[in-house]
């Protein structure tokens, strides 16, 4: 079983500056929509960026985060 966390589709184009497209959070209600799947069902997965906005936290490393 995978738990797994439902993001918003691609748009139809890659955002104009960074060529990457852009998703949300799949809401209801205002929480994070989120389901328990069986790996079977899994047929891919997807590598998400963070919007750090104008910079990373100095304190993130690959050990804290």
């Amino acid at each position: 079983l995978a738990y797994i966390e439902w993001f918003s589709p691609f748009p139809l184009a890659p955002n104009r500056h960074h060529g990457l497209y852009k998703v949300s959070h799949s809401l209801l209600g205002g929480t994070k929509l989120a389901s328990i799947v069986p790996l079977l069902k899994i047929v891919r997965s997807a590598h998400l960026l963070p919007n750090f906005g104008a910079a990373v936290p100095r304190e993130w490393s690959s050990d804290t985060v």
